[in-house]
């Protein structure tokens, strides 16, 4: 029998309890991998590759001339604009699975 939590580490106590007083987890359950990954959510996903679409077509289509905060303006709005978009559209298709 082991003398410590397998999930936190921390000593277990004199007499057998079935959970650890620190982390409140059964011994009986095996503990988490480190390793382990949990899937990037829809939105995230679909946000992230917006913005990315949406910094391209910036550089590809937007007009550069004006002041520098003007540019870095329309930049910014089709950067945000295109992240939204992809987040929304991101979120609907993960809902559909």
């Amino acid at each position: 029998m082991n003398e410590s939590c397998p999930h936190c580490g921390h000593p277990r106590p004199a007499r057998a309890d079935a959970f650890c007083i620190k982390c409140r987890r059964s011994f009986d359950e095996p503990p988490e991998l480190a390793g382990e990954q949990k899937p990037i959510p829809g939105w995230l996903f679909g946000g992230f590759l917006g913005g990315a679409l949406g910094l391209v077509f910036a550089f590809l289509f937007v007009d550069t001339e004006g002041t520098p905060r003007q540019v870095g303006t329309r930049y910014a709005q089709m950067v945000i604009g295109t992240g939204v978009v992809g987040a929304v559209l991101g979120a609907v298709f993960a809902a559909r699975e």
